[in-house]
């Protein structure tokens, strides 16, 4: 992984995705999701043709692992969130992708009180902005 963050750095996310790629196909566990979710990431910044319908049935098992294993407020299912709804988005499916990112805001706005409790609440707005 950490040559798939050299390319990464250098602009090469071609490089990257097959790097990533590299690895799911290697892993044994197929159970082991980071770097299906950081493959993920990646298709989405990418955005080539194909790019958010295969990133989004991808995404979605490590979503539903995510809220399951670590809690819906956890970072790490909120990425996973944001990765389906950005794609959702993208494929012009408007509405469900707004659901998702309300289900996002409602999660972010009640984390203090979740799972995730003991790292608070972001701070103002901004954190709605930079989200997508």
């Amino acid at each position: 992984m950490a040559l798939g963050t050299v390319y990464g750095e250098l602009g090469q996310t071609n490089e990257q995705i097959r790097i990533a790629e590299l690895l799911i196909e290697k892993q044994e566990d197929r159970t082991n999701l980071p770097h299906v979710h950081a493959l993920d990431s990646l298709l989405s910044k990418r955005g080539e043709p194909g790019d958010f319908e295969r990133a989004e049935r991808l995404e979605r098992p490590c979503m539903e692992w995510m809220d399951k294993q670590l809690g819906r407020d956890a970072p790490q299912a909120l990425s996973s969130k944001r990765i389906v709804a950005k794609c959702i988005w993208m494929l012009r499916r408007p509405a469900e992708a707004e659901e998702l990112i309300g289900e996002i805001f409602e999660l972010v706005e009640g984390r203090g009180r979740g799972s995730m409790g003991f790292i608070g609440r972001p701070r103002g707005r901004a954190w709605r902005i930079k989200m997508l």
